[in-house]
């Protein structure tokens, strides 16, 4: 009985811990963007003056871990496609930041108007 105990308590942990940040689309970065969210473009500074969403702030993947916001600030990261916003996120996670959202599908999927 200890052994199914104990067994439910390691994979209890494992699931939470399994997911540190959350995958959004469009509309819910849109609704956290109008409640105050940070949105941080991890593209490089080229791909950032070729376009980006209103108000972003360019952080290249390479530089994420010299940001300085709070800890519970909420950030939304996104790059072209996902894959480095997604390498990004797991860094400020390592960092101790608990509020993270990566953009689905990154710039190919948002659907809006960009800022250049």
């Amino acid at each position: 009985m200890k052994k199914i105990i104990s067994l439910l308590l390691v994979c209890l942990g494992l699931t939470a811990c399994s997911s540190n940040y959350e995958t959004i689309d469009t509309n819910r970065a849109l609704e956290l963007i109008d409640d105050g969210a940070i949105v941080i473009d991890v593209r490089t500074n080229e791909e950032y003056n070729g376009g980006h969403i209103k108000g972003a702030i360019n952080i290249p993947v390479d530089e994420i871990e010299n940001i300085t916001y709070e800890k519970d600030d909420t950030l939304i990261i996104y790059c072209a496609s996902g894959i480095r916003s997604e390498k990004a996120i797991n860094k400020l996670v390592d960092m101790g930041y608990t509020s993270l959202y990566n953009l689905d599908g990154g710039l190919l999927n948002w659907g809006s108007d960009l800022e250049e």
